[in-house]
């Protein structure tokens, strides 16, 4: 296997799980929660509000303790498998929801975009495996590239099931639009699954880890590596309290850290109401939003 194919497989995903974004999040289930499933209902903005938010907090909570313990079993492909699976299941159910289904839409949505957001975490964590130091700020750059072209490529797919609006007179085609993006989501993250292997664990900061919850689970060091009953959590957790005291030692990256979590929870929530906003206060046709 080449490593220019890795790199490529690396990529596509970028390119694939791009369409959740731009349809799930940003153009078209957001318009299609708040004036099908919700309908007349004043309170649809606030329900797809909370479960945006809702969805974000659960991974904020997880993703430290499943990315420590992918870091230390090296079983990074496996959880980012998961998360795309949860994320495509979720949204292809997505596409069976209607009016009167507010409560069923949110916590399908919850799902995917826990199983989006999730998967970004062992996502990005591939980088350092498949290039060298010096060129992850290049091949980082080229995924973000990739990510815009599938943005692009899923709205030219999915706008011929548009073009009548996102309304409740065209909600099969709508479904179909959602569908189809839960396919482009899967077909194209299947390279990564078939060329990329999971790496090595991170034993230099697995081995202090070790350190720290030596004597405390009662198990044999062989045990403790192939985990015990409870023992990935107590692992993850120590992981974690590990990578929170290091950052306290740099106050200039905590208060980066901080800045950024309102900054780009900022951002989030300008994108997932954009298209509401834009459709029903300023006016835009669906075309237009496109």
């Amino acid at each position: 296997m080449t490593q220019k194919l890795k790199v490529f497989s690396w990529l596509l995903f970028d390119f694939a799980n791009t369409s959740f974004s731009v349809v799930m999040v940003t153009f078209v289930f957001p318009l299609y929660f708040k004036n099908v499933i919700c309908g007349s209902d004043p309170s649809g903005d606030a329900l797809w509000g909370f479960s945006v938010s809702l969805s974000m907090l659960l991974v904020a909570l997880v993703s430290p303790l499943l990315g420590a313990e992918a870091d230390y079993s090296g079983r990074r492909k496996r959880f980012l498998f998961l998360f795309t699976v949860i994320s495509v299941a979720a949204t292809a159910l997505l596409s069976l929801s209607g009016p009167g289904m507010a409560l069923a839409a949110s916590v399908l949505f919850i799902l995917a975009n826990m199983g989006f957001e999730g998967g970004i975490v062992f996502y990005d964590a591939y980088l350092k495996e498949i290039v060298e130091e010096k060129n992850t700020g290049k091949i980082s750059g080229f995924g973000f590239a990739m990510g815009y072209l599938g943005a692009l490529s899923i709205l030219l797919v999915i706008k011929p099931f548009l073009s009548r609006g996102i309304v409740l007179s065209n909600m099969p085609n709508v479904q179909h639009a959602i569908l189809v993006s839960a396919l482009f989501f899967a077909l194209f993250a299947i390279p990564i699954f078939v060329f990329l292997r999971d790496g090595g664990a991170l034993t230099t900061a697995g081995a202090g880890v070790e350190e720290s919850i030596a004597g405390t689970s009662g198990l044999s060091p062989d045990r403790r590596r192939n985990g015990g009953k409870g023992h990935a959590f107590q692992r993850s957790f120590a992981e974690v309290k590990r990578t929170i005291g290091v950052i306290r030692g740099y106050p200039d990256l905590s208060r980066f850290l901080l800045a950024y979590f309102f900054y780009n929870d900022a951002i989030l929530t300008v994108i997932s109401f954009s298209s509401i906003y834009a459709h029903n206060t300023l006016g835009f046709t669906t075309g237009e939003l496109i």
